[in-house]
């Protein structure tokens, strides 16, 4: 990728690695930089529209410590 940042298929199975490895924030920049060459690639747009998806809300430092159970 480094030798050609142009090659979108490339990053693409790179993202794709990226999510089977459970490093979904890693394909994520990945899809983008993808979008960012071509606006229009249709395998990049359902990727990172299903990952913002399945992003769970993240929780603060200090809500996890002081939680309170129910």
């Amino acid at each position: 990728m480094q030798l050609d940042p142009y090659n979108t298929s490339a990053c693409f199975q790179c993202g794709e690695l990226h999510e089977v490895m459970g490093l979904p924030w890693r394909a994520v920049a990945l899809y983008k930089r993808i979008l960012e060459v071509d606006p229009q690639h249709a395998k990049a747009i359902a990727k990172l529209a299903a990952l913002e998806t399945k992003k769970p809300a993240e929780k603060s430092l200090f809500s996890r410590f002081f939680k309170r159970d129910k």
